[in-house]
């Protein structure tokens, strides 16, 4: 009887430990608007930070760097748009 008691508790908790595993990874792979505008923020300050290096260092006469920067800012725009976009038309 008590050995019964026992697999039984084991395996109420093990079942709630893997609900909130479950849930824990449902939602790293789908964070909430809130947290996807924050991550949207951070990448437009990325790119707009890359396009402004990559146009001094082009300015300064670093043809390769400033273009590879430039290249790079417009990557990292163009992709925080797209993300914004698809965040925008969940709705």
């Amino acid at each position: 009887m008590r050995n019964k008691r026992l697999l039984e508790s084991t395996k109420r908790l093990s079942d709630s430990t893997y609900k909130r595993a479950m849930n824990q990874a449902y939602q790293a792979a789908h964070p909430s608007r809130k947290a996807a505008y924050r991550g949207a923020i951070i990448s437009g300050g990325i790119g707009l930070l890359l396009l402004t290096v990559g146009g001094v260092v082009l300015g300064l006469g670093q043809t390769g760097w400033g273009l590879s920067l430039l290249g790079s800012g417009i990557v990292v725009a163009g992709i925080n748009v797209w993300n914004v976009r698809r965040i925008s038309s969940k709705g």
